[in-house]
């Protein structure tokens, strides 16, 4: 039923082992397929390009898709040609002209908070959906209370729409607990946690966002910018020491669950289905908190630095685009190729300083053509910008170069009695 949607398939090894069983690929896989399969299973592999995941959307019935940025429905968000290229983070099935009816989701909500709180806790839910975007004064839910209280299973509707590979939870392995966040992950959940699951620092760091390092078994610790989204259950609210408590308090919003009183055992299998009734309900009831209006004046300055930093290591899509189409043989290819040797550069271009616009050699036009037309942020403007800082002090050298044989071939006709005015002026 999806029309823009793409669903992960199977691991790269997988696949490979299934394109060996057949006749056509099986003489030529088999001698490499190990070296094949390093490099295809690399996540920053373009050998064969990656399709490009738009976590903003959700794709249902009809090509609708939802925006998880405007919270509303799209209708054929994704152009034609890019139909294969782009895809949607998820598809599910849901008529977007039907009023949602999230029978359980809302139950289990009024049976444990107020108006208010439902409010805000629906805020935080769909703040689960913004992958990459959690902000460093963004406080995480944690969602307190005793069995059959349906705490842990409000997070369902997520695990619906997010694969469980790009789920990252922390177990109490101390030194690997938070091994299993990466770039790729969308959304941390911590099911059943205490103040046991991690040491005071790790809670302090994962819960306010930022800059943080992973151990990793046998290899490098592991740095990345951590903006990942979170949700965590316990069964009571988290006291950690004194002088902690503070700190705690301010990264996390604590909401109480109150037991069912007649617990349904198809509301799970339900909430795992009805993604898409749950979000569109919790969307129409979001309500940001007092702290979150306040300082809203200023979150989008703050968003606004967040999108100038390219803190995952990777480069922007724009770049790979320029890279991609770029012709390396122009704007790189030697400079004494072009001209044959020094003497012959010097002969040609003359001055380098004072040669421009047409009276520029090709050498230099080239890079400083491109240079007018590149964005100045761009990797091809700084390449020419440095192949013509080259080409010109090039220049500048042959200059002085000349002017020393010049004042040589001066000294060789006065020795030999050609008077000064006579021995190689210098318009000769």
């Amino acid at each position: 039923m999806a029309k823009f949607t793409y669903a992960y398939k199977c691991e790269v090894k997988a696949f490979i082992n299934f394109l060996a069983a057949d006749e056509s690929f099986k003489s030529r896989l088999l001698q490499h397929m190990r070296k094949v399969i390093d490099v295809l299973a690399d996540p920053d592999c373009e050998v064969i390009r990656p399709i490009c995941v738009d976590y903003n959307l959700i794709e249902v019935n009809s090509g609708q898709c939802w925006s998880v940025k405007e919270r509303c429905f799209l209708s054929s968000p994704i152009h034609e040609e890019k139909i294969g290229i782009v895809t949607p983070r998820a598809f599910v099935k849901y008529e977007s002209s039907e009023e949602p009816d999230a029978t359980y989701f809302r139950e289990i909500l009024q049976n444990s908070l107020n108006e208010a709180e439902i409010g805000e806790f629906c805020e935080d839910f769909l703040r689960l959906l913004n992958f990459n975007q959690k902000r460093h004064k963004d406080r995480v839910p944690c969602l307190v209370g005793d069995a059959n209280s349906g705490k842990t299973i409000l997070f369902l509707p997520i695990l619906a729409l997010v694969h469980h590979s790009n789920i990252a939870t922390v177990t109490k392995q101390r030194a690997f607990n938070k091994a299993m966040i990466t770039k790729s992950t969308e959304v941390i959940f911590i099911d059943e946690a205490s103040t046991s699951t991690m040491d005071i620092d790790d809670w302090k760091i994962l819960t306010q966002g930022g800059y943080t390092v992973c151990d990793v078994k046998y290899q490098t610790a592991r740095s990345f910018i951590n903006r990942c989204p979170m949700l965590i259950t316990a069964k009571q609210k988290l006291h950690f020491k004194a002088e902690d408590q503070p700190a705690m308090d301010r990264r996390l919003r604590n909401y109480t669950f109150k037991s069912l009183p007649a617990p349904k055992k198809r509301a799970a299998d339900w909430l795992r289905k009805h993604p898409m009734e749950c979000v569109a309900w919790a969307a129409k009831n979001a309500r940001r908190t007092e702290e979150e209006e306040d300082s809203s004046e200023t979150s989008d300055e703050e968003e606004v630095d967040q999108d100038l930093e390219n803190d995952d290591g990777t480069l922007p899509e724009t770049e790979k685009e320029a890279l991609r189409k770029m012709v390396l043989v122009d704007v790189l290819a030697d400079h004494s190729q072009e001209t044959g040797d020094e003497e012959a550069l010097g002969s040609e271009q003359g001055s380098g300083e004072d040669h421009v616009g047409a009276n520029e050699a090709p050498s230099i036009a080239t890079p400083r053509q491109i240079i007018e037309e590149c964005s100045p942020m761009s990797l091809r403007h700084r390449q020419a910008a440095r192949v013509l800082q080259k080409r010109l002090d090039d220049n500048v050298r042959m200059e002085e170069w000349h002017r020393q044989e010049h004042r040589q071939r001066q000294q060789q006709l006065t020795t030999r009695g050609v008077t000064t005015e006579h021995a190689l002026p210098e318009d000769a």
